[in-house]
């Protein structure tokens, strides 16, 4: 809980805006990824290193480090160390900076203030994308150097059918919105604005991620479950029976929703695509390369990243990419890589933390976080390390944030 010496020190807004926005170029941001650029990891460590200077009091005060951030450093130093080369010390390295940062980004700044300050840019970005999504396809007549904007806050390419705002693909955009939606609706449990609403919902529209709209979806339900004023144990029991009637017609769900929308839907029937192949696929993988070293793994990325590459295309898995962070983890770093994985689900269902949501909303929170982090890799998408400190704040419960 947040003592009132420090609740008095409310976040200025150029603190706040200059923190988010470094979340941001470090969670997917274009640049980053397509120019394989160091310069948002190095503007995050040194934002990172100055805030905890000037707030030094609360990085290692009030705030007790907690059982996590140790745990996964000494996992990544004894991977490291058992599978020494000079590519898994950097990757490895880069891993570990990345949670420290992302921890003392979490203690810096209260919850509260920075999902005020994420969703608003998120937001920003949304229209921004609206814009020229609707805007783009009419200058097709310009010169191929004036076809491709790149403004800082949104890229998107003329004639593109998915925006993906200021992230290098669609379906990285669409989770952030996602977790934006979690953030201002579940964590911060923030009161629900009709434009904001509709801010969200165009910007998973234009995305077309088949698992962002799903996710959407899901977070919908938790939205309409949550206006009632109480629980009682018949609506938890209605609300488990609905999932169970989902878990057995999903068949017939998917066949209605590819109905619906071909384009957008088509690839859940698709076995043979190359995402379905992958999603489905790469943890299978993931979970081979582990059981071969399954105390310490491969490394983060040199040795476990080669043997998966291999594996990719051995037989009919037609796996194209890593996608599922929670075993990238385990193959990585070897057993204690679990704890990622752990680490969204265990607090969440803690009577001491997020105390303000029902245990339905608790258990949709669970679901989308864990598949936001395995539809695409985020060992390096600090968003979602932040959440995961902010939920395992061991001395608070985060309602009780001012």
């Amino acid at each position: 809980m947040i003592n009132n010496s420090t609740k008095e020190k409310q976040s200025p807004v150029l603190f706040s805006l200059t923190l988010v926005i470094t979340v941001l170029i470090n969670s997917g941001y274009y640049k980053a990824i397509v120019t394989d650029s160091y310069v948002p990891f190095i503007v995050l460590t040194i934002v990172a290193a100055f805030y905890m200077l000037i707030r030094h009091e609360r990085v290692f005060g009030n705030n007790k480090l907690g059982a996590l951030l140790p745990i996964l450093l000494v996992a990544i130093f004894l991977s490291t160390l058992f599978n020494y080369n000079t590519s898994n010390l950097l990757s490895g390295g880069r891993v570990a900076l990345t949670m420290i940062c992302a921890y003392i980004f979490s203690r810096v700044i209260d919850i509260k203030d920075f999902s005020r300050f994420f969703c608003l840019m998120v937001k920003i970005v949304i229209v921004i994308s609206v814009v020229f999504y609707f805007v783009e396809p009419t200058l097709s007549g310009l010169p191929t150097y004036l076809k491709y904007y790149d403004l800082g806050i949104v890229t998107q390419t003329v004639g593109g059918s998915r925006a993906h705002g200021i992230f290098w693909e669609p379906g990285v955009y669409a989770s952030v919105i996602v977790i934006s939606m979690l953030l201002e609706y579940y964590i911060s449990k923030r009161s629900i604005s009709f434009s904001g609403f509709v801010i969200y919902f165009a910007g998973i529209i234009i995305s077309q991620s088949t698992a962002g709209l799903l996710l959407w979806g899901i977070v919908v339900v938790g939205l309409l479950w949550r206006r009632r004023s109480r629980t009682n144990v018949y609506q938890t029991m209605l609300f488990i029976v609905a999932i169970i009637l989902v878990a057995v017609f999903y068949e017939t769900i998917i066949e209605w929703l590819v109905k619906l929308n071909p384009d957008m839907f088509g690839k859940l029937v698709e076995s043979e695509s190359a995402t379905t192949s992958t999603r489905l696929n790469g943890p299978i993988i993931n979970l081979e390369v582990f059981a071969e070293k399954p105390l310490f793994g491969w490394g983060v990325t040199d040795s476990a990243t080669e043997i998966f590459q291999k594996m990719s295309f051995v037989g009919s898995n037609k796996v194209v990419a890593q996608t599922s962070t929670s075993t990238q983890m385990m193959a990585a770093i070897g057993i204690l890589g679990a704890f990622y994985s752990l680490a969204f689900i265990a607090p969440i269902f803690s009577r001491n933390k997020l105390s303000h949501l029902s245990i339905e909303l608790k258990i949709i929170l669970a679901i989308c976080m864990l598949m936001i982090v395995n539809k695409e890799p985020h060992i390096y998408i600090v968003i979602t390390w932040i959440i995961m400190f902010y939920i395992n704040n061991p001395k608070s419960s985060i309602n009780d944030e001012p």
